[in-house]
Parts: structure tokens; C-alpha cells; sequence
């Protein structure tokens, strides 16, 4: 299974998409499958979730399938961390940069450049995101939970549990 690895290179971060191969002669080794950017980190302000949604959870799911709650949480984030909506478009002034979140082909740019968002403990990009849309539920919820958990952590999404669980549902479906 691939995996997400940040190094540190002249100071500066790098996010790669990582696969751990075995060998008898050599042992465990990685390699890398992809380059996804560099990474873009900024403090995200503790405001709930809910502030910015201002809607009950039910409310809030009415009529939205998994790619919508998807990009709603994403949106959420974004904003507790400083960007602002333009559409399908979430947009942060940083220095002299721009940075920028399409909500609908899940990229992270900035300046035109692909880039990772480090946000509360995990990576957003493209790849992270489409390993949720991509999540296959086998319909037991005990073992599917904390892999599914695993990978909101690792895209940086923190929803409530009760966003959590529905998205969970509607991707079984």
C-alpha cells in the first residue's frame, strides 16, 4: 500500500507518494511512485466545525452524496485555516504567493504550481482526497472504521464524528 513521506530537503519540505517493496537480498526498501509538491504549512484556527456551516448535521447532509460532504469538509478546513470561496475555488494570499484549492479536481496550487497543504495533522492533495472518494466499504463497519478514520487523518479533515459516519455510509453504497 502506498503511502504519503514529507522530507526535508535545504529546509524545505517535500511530499512524495511512497511504496514499501520486500526483497530476501536486500530487505525492505521504498520507492517512490510519485512527486506530489511541496509542502504548503499554515496554522488553522480552532473555530467548530460547525461555525461555518451553521446548519444541524442532518441539515448539513440533506440530499448530498459523498464527493458533496467531501468537498464541504474540505471547504470547512480551508476556511478555519484562512481561505476564502470563489466559487469551486478556494483562495488563501500568502506573502507574495497565492495559493489556491480547486473543490473540484481536488488540487492544491500555488502560482500554478501543484503543492501539498499540511493541515491539522495530515497532507490535503489530489492523491489524498481521491483515496476517500476511492474508499471501498466493505459493510462492516468495525473493520472498515479506523482505516476509513486513517484516511480522513491523513488528507487533514477532521469532520465531526456524525459527518464522518454518514460519509462513511454513503460511500458503501
Amino acid at each position: 500500500m502506498a503511502f504519503l513521506r514529507v522530507k526535508r530537503i535545504k529546509g524545505r519540505e517535500y511530499c512524495y507518494l511512497v511504496e514499501n517493496r520486500w526483497s530476501r537480498r536486500k530487505g525492505a526498501r521504498q520507492r517512490v511512485k510519485a512527486y506530489l509538491g511541496p509542502v504548503v504549512r499554515f496554522p488553522s484556527a480552532e473555530i467548530d466545525f460547525w461555525e461555518f456551516h451553521h446548519a444541524q448535521p442532518e441539515r448539513f447532509l440533506r440530499g448530498k452524496d459523498s464527493t458533496a460532504i467531501v468537498r464541504d469538509v474540505i471547504r470547512g478546513e480551508l476556511e478555519r485555516a484562512g481561505f476564502v470561496q470563489d466559487r469551486t475555488v478556494c483562495r488563501k494570499a500568502a506573502g507574495n504567493d497565492t495559493l489556491l484549492f480547486n473543490l473540484q479536481t481536488h488540487k492544491a496550487l500555488r502560482n500554478g504550481q501543484e503543492i501539498v497543504l499540511a493541515l491539522n495533522d495530515g497532507y490535503l492533495c489530489r492523491f489524498t482526497v481521491r483515496r476517500i472518494l476511492a474508499f471501498d466499504a466493505s459493510g462492516d463497519a468495525a473493520a472498515d472504521s479506523m482505516p476509513f478514520a486513517r484516511l480522513l487523518v491523513d488528507a487533514g479533515l477532521s469532520p465531526p464524528p456524525a459527518i464522518a459516519a454518514a460519509l462513511y455510509q454513503r460511500l458503501g453504497k
